[in-house]
């Protein structure tokens, strides 16, 4: 269980000293270092009781560098052989030459349930659509661009891997004045409000919010919208890994004011080797 000073005297550079802030109604508590302490609950809107507290600071956690990401990267995907490619290319563009000989062969057939014929040759063009159009992609350009930016965590019974994912957000190489993180506590049974604490420490611009009880993700996503102060908002699960570089990516496609909707695939790994976004 996190233990709570409240000596003023105390004065000790391994020592970490804060704000709790409660709703006993509500059964939640935020907890901040550098951030402005809130003054009412978002769920309620009744005052919060404050309470100064005072925390060790944790022994720094290993990261990985730019570098090791970047070897990892080139392992995971580096390019096969031209000639390999050019191979699978051309038996690609073989079969689809195929298919659609076949499909031209049997045009007469398509009369007799041109309904589903017709959902067929959509879904086909459909399919190859989003290659052609992959083809041509352009990644947004490197403008600078940084607004302030809030990243949302909720999580419940995440403890062993909460902690690496709060320093992989923090190392990822965005302005550190312009970054926000709000990790919310679901009511984990585990070690996971002692390990954002922990974290905490060592990254003052951490919002903690912590659920007495369990009271499910979505509850846990609108309370942290409604504490974050960013410009943007960036969801990311508790157990994926952010790589260096992504948030200041995700960004650059928000650059252009006229046109301020954009659909970005971060760079990430999870805990579970299938689960990549």
């Amino acid at each position: 269980m996190q233990t709570y000073l409240t000596h003023p005297e105390a004065r000790d550079d391994s020592v970490v000293r804060g704000r709790r802030c409660r709703c006993e109604a509500c059964s939640l508590s935020v907890h901040v270092i550098d951030t402005p302490a809130p003054t009412v609950c978002p769920y309620c809107q009744r005052l919060l009781s404050h309470e100064a507290t005072a925390i060790q600071v944790a022994p720094e956690f290993p990261v990985p560098s730019a570098q090791e990401v970047g070897e990892r990267l080139d392992k995971l995907y580096s390019r096969p052989p031209k000639l390999l490619v050019l191979a699978i290319s051309f038996v690609a563009m073989f079969m689809l030459g195929w298919a659609v000989f076949l499909q031209l062969r049997s045009a007469e057939n398509y009369w007799y349930q041109p309904m589903v014929s017709i959902y067929s040759l959509l879904a086909g063009l459909f399919v190859v659509s989003r290659f052609i159009i992959a083809a041509f992609y352009v990644p947004p350009k490197e403008t600078g661009y940084t607004p302030t930016v809030t990243v949302l965590v909720p999580c419940m019974n995440e403890g062993a891997v909460i902690r690496q994912t709060i320093e992989r957000i923090f190392s990822a190489g965005y302005p550190a004045d312009k970054l926000e993180v709000v990790c919310v506590n679901d009511g984990s049974t585990d070690d996971t409000l002692t390990h954002m604490l922990a974290a905490q420490s060592r990254h003052h611009r951490l919002v903690v919010v912590d659920f007495e009880r369990n009271r499910g993700l979505c509850h846990g996503w609108g309370v942290a919208t409604l504490i974050a102060r960013g410009e943007f908002m960036v969801c990311v699960d508790s157990d994926t890994f952010i790589f260096p570089g992504s948030l200041q990516k995700l960004m650059q496609g928000f650059a252009d004011a006229t046109r301020r909707s954009a659909a970005f695939q971060a760079t990430a790994t999870s805990r579970t080797p299938a689960s990549t976004c």
